[in-house]
C-alpha cells in the first residue's frame, strides 16, 4: 500500500509538471503570435545620396559625351549660363555649388545613420521578446517532458511492485 500512496503522491506531481509545462507553452506561443517584426528598411536619404553621387561620377565623361552634355546644357541654361560669364570668377561658382552638393550629402548620410539605429533598436526589442517566448517555450517542453519520464519511473515502479508480491 505505500508503493501504491508513493506512486499517486509521484503521479500528482508529475501530472503538476505536465499541466505546467502545457500552460508555459500556451504562453510563449501567444507571446510570439502577438509579435510583429518591425522589418528593415533603406532610408530614401541613401538612395538620394546614390543618385547624386552616381550623377557627380559623370564629371569624367568621354570626350564626345562630355562635348554632347555640354552642347545641351548650353542650350538649355542660356540664361544661367550668361550669369556664370558675368561673373568675376565663374570656376569658383561651380566649386561652392559642388561644396554644398557634397555637404547636403553628408548630412543625409547622417540623418539616414540615425534612422537606421532607431531601426536597430526597434529590432533588438522585438528579437528580446522573441527570445524570451522561445525561453518559455522551451522550459514548457522540458516541464512535459520531465513530467513524462516521472510517469514512466511511476508505472514501472508499480509494476516491479506487483511482481516481487
Amino acid at each position: 500500500m505505500s508503493i501504491l500512496a508513493g506512486g499517486i503522491i509521484s503521479g500528482i506531481g508529475a501530472l503538476g509538471k505536465l499541466f505546467s509545462g502545457g500552460g508555459q507553452k500556451r504562453r510563449a506561443r501567444k507571446m510570439l503570435a502577438g509579435l510583429k517584426d518591425p522589418g528593415y528598411t533603406i532610408p530614401d536619404e541613401f538612395k538620394t545620396n546614390l543618385g547624386e553621387a552616381e550623377n557627380m561620377s559623370r564629371v569624367g565623361l568621354p570626350s564626345e559625351q562630355y562635348n554632347l552634355a555640354g552642347t545641351n546644357i548650353q542650350r538649355g541654361t542660356q540664361a544661367g549660363l550668361r550669369q556664370l560669364g558675368r561673373m568675376s570668377n565663374p570656376f569658383a561658382a561651380i566649386s561652392s555649388l559642388q561644396k554644398n552638393m557634397l555637404q547636403a550629402m553628408g548630412y543625409r548620410r547622417e540623418y539616414a545613420g540615425q534612422k537606421l539605429a532607431q531601426q536597430q533598436y526597434a529590432q533588438q526589442g522585438y528579437m528580446n521578446k522573441v527570445n524570451q517566448a522561445n525561453a518559455l517555450l522551451g522550459a514548457g517542453m522540458q516541464n512535459q517532458s520531465g513530467a513524462f519520464s516521472d510517469l514512466g519511473k511511476i508505472g514501472i515502479g508499480i509494476m516491479s511492485a506487483k511482481e516481487e508480491k
